[in-house]
């Protein structure tokens, strides 16, 4: 997904009335992309909201996700 694309989104949902706080993905190669196109780091977990730039999503890693990955090691 493009950084054009999820903005579309955001604002789309925004529209709808729904605070979008949060942004929840796995750790596929073109979600890691997306993130480092966000820059988003460790010690700068989110972005500007495009529909209020006051405001801040921050980005998580499918904790699920994670797990299975993790499971898959060992």
């Amino acid at each position: 997904m493009s950084i054009g694309n999820l903005f579309n989104i955001i604002k789309e949902i925004t529209k709808r009335g729904i605070s979008v706080v949060t942004m929840v993905s796995d750790m596929v190669p073109l979600n890691v992309g997306l993130r480092k196109k966000l820059l988003i780091t460790e010690g700068s977990p989110y972005f500007s909201n495009p529909s209020d730039t006051s405001k801040k999503i921050y980005v998580f890693h499918d904790v699920p996700y994670l797990i299975k990955l993790l499971r898959n090691f060992f």
